[in-house]
């Protein structure tokens, strides 16, 4: 770079510091930091600098650090972190219309003492597919011995598996905001969640302990109410009711799901 472009740049280095500091996320991905580097060019000094000038500058004055995703067919994905992003920021960064489930939420609403190595994220269907629900017991049981299908849209990070899942639509029932800029299912949609799908949640041991320790936060008539909401294909509520039983709760509350 010419002599004089390096003086401009310096002299409104404040401004891209800026730009970084009061950047939305604590990780900036791939799309994020091309969408950066076009308004960074308005700046005098930095109209010429090329993707990899603009990330050498940014991990040099404003301590990006960048962060390696590989995913399933082992290609990279890098990430740019700033200095206090931890795994959350990381994970969100790789998918900004999901939200944290499963395990990871369990882990954000403090129903374990387990630290999982694996992250969860779900991904909502734009609309709505509708199934028949009204099966027969032969293909209840037929589709119960089958193995479960799971994501195969896993990337690590780090040492942590991120699994990327594509969720049925249910216009983010029970997703709340989480650290202002993220989004997670809340206790009940969380416990729903992971009595469908265990294997996303550390199995049912990990499963039954959430439960037991959501005993008193958990609002009973939002769980009825969501599981209504959700239009499950299988009869899910025969096994939450079980683990309601197992965790002690109240038989008011049991009854409600063990019909």
């Amino acid at each position: 770079m010419k002599s004089n472009s390096k003086k401009l740049a310096k002299k409104n280095e404040h401004i891209v510091k800026s730009m970084i500091s009061d950047f939305n996320y604590n990780v900036i991905n791939q799309k994020e930091i091309i969408e950066l580097l076009y308004s960074v060019r308005k700046v005098y000094g930095f109209t010429n600098y090329r993707l990899v000038d603009f990330i050498e500058y940014i991990e040099d004055i404003c301590n990006v650090e960048e962060v390696s995703s590989v995913n399933e067919r082992m290609s990279v994905i890098p990430l740019y972190a700033k200095p206090k992003a931890d795994i959350y920021d990381l994970a969100a960064a790789s998918s900004r219309s999901s939200y944290f489930s499963f395990y990871t939420a369990i882990t954000i609403h403090g129903l374990t003492l387990q630290l999982p190595k694996h992250i969860y994220m779900t991904n909502e269907r734009n609309s709505y597919i509708k199934y028949d629900n009204t099966l027969k017991q032969e293909a209840i049981d037929t589709a119960f011995n089958k193995k479960p299908r799971q994501t195969t849209n896993i990337r690590t990070i780090q040492n942590y598996k991120l699994h990327l899942i594509n969720g049925q639509s249910n216009n983010r029932l029970g997703v709340v905001p989480f650290r202002n800029c993220y989004f997670v299912t809340d206790v009940e949609r969380t416990i729903l969640d992971s009595v469908a799908r265990p294997f996303y949640s550390g199995g049912v041991t990990q499963v039954l302990e959430a439960i037991i320790n959501a005993k008193n936060v958990i609002d009973v008539d939002k769980l009825v109410y969501y599981y209504n909401q959700m239009h499950y294909i299988y009869p899910y509520h025969q096994a939450l009711g079980f683990y309601l039983e197992k965790a002690g709760y109240e038989n008011k509350h049991l009854f409600l799901f063990l019909k």
